[in-house]
């Protein structure tokens, strides 16, 4: 299984960066590899949403997110194409009035004929790109 964490400060208020995290429908406009997202159900703040994403190929993947505003987002995988696992969420923190730390954690475990490299592409090489869109999206959204 591949994992990663990573964090970022963002020129930000938490609720808008909270705001850009929730908002799973708009993912494909400043997602490169995400092609599409729909909301499936929501109870409450449990929220399941079916993601395609274009890696190799594209996939689809249905996760179900908890949401605990304004802090904090988990995801566990409900199904998904050559995904076993795909856990994570993000963790927000205001570092005064228009500052947030965000910080995204993800472990993933494909299927067995899948190579690893793959999955450590997914977790490690693409974290950075994805943190540095939510941040330009944040920042851009003032």
């Amino acid at each position: 299984m591949a994992g990663a964490t990573k964090s970022v400060d963002i020129n930000a208020p938490i609720e808008k960066v909270y705001a850009i995290v929730v908002d799973y429908e708009k993912y494909p406009e400043f997602l490169d590899e995400q092609t599409g997202a729909k909301v499936l159900s929501r109870n409450g703040n449990i929220v399941e949403v079916s993601f395609k994403l274009k890696v190799v190929k594209e996939i689809e993947y249905k996760l179900r997110l908890v949401e605990t505003a304004p802090t904090e987002l988990s995801w566990t995988l409900i199904k998904g194409e050559m995904m076993k696992v795909n856990n994570g969420g993000w963790k927000l923190e205001a570092l005064g009035a228009d500052k947030t730390r965000a910080t995204y954690s993800v472990e993933l475990g494909l299927g067995m004929l899948v190579p690893k490299s793959i999955a450590t592409l997914l977790a490690e090489t693409t974290l950075p790109k994805t943190l540095d869109a939510f941040k330009r999206r944040a920042e851009a959204a003032k």
